[in-house]
């Protein structure tokens, strides 16, 4: 009996154990689990510190962007981070022209990273379209800021491919960071993240 009772304490200490692995490792992401993430090099999701609930959500912003007006799509998120506050205000600048017809636009975010996904996937802009983020309570730690790109989920490549922009300052001290004019040629997954 008393064998049994040690074998019992020592399986639930290594399952308590591997559990706290797994929470300790959430910030390191490939992409959405599946056969196709064999292989694929380990990126660093850029995400939040520990949020209360008006953050832990999915956030979406869509609209009607018609094709000879372009438009500009935003998408704005705020909570507080362990008393501090967290937030995000992303906008998508599309030119007049770049698309073929009226389209409704979507694009969204899982509020604990800075993983965004466009709608319609697959949607090809003449112009690229302007990707601009703005997001502070970010948690910086493990993260190069010098590293940080803004990086587009090529599933077919089973790879992650960097994306132009202006700009992109990560701020550890402050949490803070800034995508400046990341260039978005067509709808899919794109990520900020440390490579």
């Amino acid at each position: 009996m008393k064998r049994s009772r040690g074998f019992l304490r020592t399986a639930c200490s290594a399952v308590l154990l591997l559990n706290l692995a797994l929470l300790n490792s959430s910030c390191w992401q490939d992409s959405p689990t599946g056969p196709t993430d064999q292989g694929r090099q380990r990126v660093r999701i850029l995400g939040f510190a520990e949020t209360s609930q008006s953050l832990k959500k999915h956030v979406t912003s869509s609209k009607m962007v018609k094709a000879g007006e372009g438009g500009t799509l935003e998408l704005l998120a705020a909570g507080d981070t362990l008393g501090n506050s967290a937030g995000i205000q992303a906008s998508l600048i599309i030119a007049p022209g770049s698309i073929d017809a009226d389209t409704e636009i979507s694009f969204s975010m899982d509020a604990a990273t800075l993983d965004f996904r466009f709608d319609p996937s697959g949607l090809v802009f003449r112009t690229p379209a302007l990707f601009n983020v703005e997001a502070h309570g970010i948690e910086p730690s493990g993260v190069v800021a010098t590293g940080v790109q803004l990086l587009y989920d090529d599933v077919e490549g089973n790879q992650w491919d960097r994306m132009p922009h202006e700009g992109i300052v990560l701020e550890p001290s402050s949490g803070r960071v800034r995508l400046v004019n990341g260039r978005i040629p067509h709808f899919s997954r794109y990520i900020l993240a440390d490579e």
